[in-house]
């Protein structure tokens, strides 16, 4: 049954699927390493951090979410072209990720 669901995916999933992990991956990994940062220095926040986490962390969100508005138009044409949901069940599995990473990042001190 795994096996089939697998092979029943698209490319198109996939594809969407791994630069969605590798966008969280990324965010993640500018995120902490700010937090990092701030807390090998033993300081505040400051507006230095504030840029650091605008030019690196923020555009790597906003393009993930850009492509996860062309991924979720696509879902919507699969589903009513062909029933076929799985695309929007990965699409809505990615965004639970998003929301997770998200809310465990906020909770870094």
């Amino acid at each position: 049954m795994v096996q089939g669901n697998i092979e029943r995916m698209k490319t198109s999933t996939v594809i969407f699927s791994a630069a969605n992990l590798f966008g969280i991956f990324l965010y993640c990994l500018f995120v902490a390493g700010i937090s990092w940062q701030v807390q090998k220095e033993q300081r505040d926040y400051d507006f230095g951090d504030s840029l650091k986490l605008i030019f690196t962390a923020v555009p790597v969100f906003f393009l993930c979410l850009a492509m996860d508005v062309v991924w979720s138009v696509m879902a919507l044409v699969a589903f009513y072209r062909q029933r076929d949901y799985h695309e929007a069940g990965a699409l809505l599995i990615i965004s639970a990720v998003w929301v997770l990473a998200i809310l465990f990042m906020r909770e870094m001190p």
